[in-house]
């Protein structure tokens, strides 16, 4: 893998992380919905592991990191970008709380691989 990439998987760590730190005091779906500050940063960083995802190519992906759900980072990002503008909260809230810890454990055990 390329020094590139794991540069991006960094990035990728690094976000994940923070969106964790954004969550952990906060204890019902309620809190996360009715906090604007919080509700907006999430969603701006799950387009941010998005557009990072994207720097991967899908052989890297298809391969190398085939341990992690690409396709569910993918599924996230429509569910923010979706047209209707019904943002489905329930479903951020849940990749968040259920999806997001497992993503970053394994991006840590990519990463420790190349330190």
């Amino acid at each position: 893998m390329t020094q590139e990439y794991v540069s991006v998987l960094k990035q990728l760590l690094s976000t994940s992380k923070l969106l964790l730190n954004l969550t952990k005091t906060l204890n019902s779906f309620e809190e996360f919905e009715n906090n604007n500050y919080i509700f907006d940063n999430i969603l701006s960083n799950v387009a941010v592991i998005y557009e990072l995802s994207q720097k991967l190519p899908e052989d890297v992906k298809n391969n190398e990191l085939n341990s992690i759900e690409w396709s569910k980072i993918d599924y996230y990002e429509k569910i923010i970008r979706n047209d209707s503008h019904q943002l489905d909260t329930k479903a951020i809230w849940n990749a968040i709380k259920e999806d997001l810890p497992y993503f970053t454990q394994k991006l840590e055990k990519i990463l420790a691989k190349f330190e």
